[in-house]
């Protein structure tokens, strides 16, 4: 068994049977968003087997699954990064989590810098692009 389906077999457990129809992975600063959800239920990533749990500040580390408004959402409050010596296989494993948990939807944020002034920190933005430093 794969480390995707033994993390989604042990979130399937744990959240019954409640099907996500979108995904979220929150990057730094964004982890209040998961308090809105109605009805969550939380899991520790840590207690996820297969699914690796971020060292960085700002990455609460945890699963949730809730309503906001009509639809069920799974949001991972956190996610690793290819900095922290993971691979992409392992970087992106989240993603795969989700779609086997039933997701059709994936919102993915992280915490960019902004070279235009009328963006202060802690702005949201829509990025349509990005500059690929990892050169793969």
């Amino acid at each position: 068994m794969s480390a995707v389906d033994r993390a989604a077999a042990h979130l399937r457990e744990r959240f019954g049977e409640r099907v996500p129809s979108t995904a979220i992975v929150l990057g730094s600063g964004l982890g209040a968003i998961a308090d809105d959800l109605d009805a969550a239920l939380e899991v520790p990533m840590r207690e996820v087997p297969g699914l690796p749990v971020s060292g960085i500040s700002g990455h609460a580390g945890r699963v949730r699954l809730g309503r906001w408004g009509e639809r069920e959402v799974l949001v991972f409050q956190g996610r690793v990064h290819l900095y922290e010596g993971y691979a992409p296989e392992t970087v992106t494993r989240a993603v795969r989590i989700a779609a086997r948990l039933g997701a059709e939807t994936l919102v993915l944020t992280n915490a960019a810098g902004s070279s235009h002034g009328a963006l202060p920190p802690g702005s949201l933005m829509r990025a349509t692009d990005l500059i690929d430093l990892f050169f793969r």
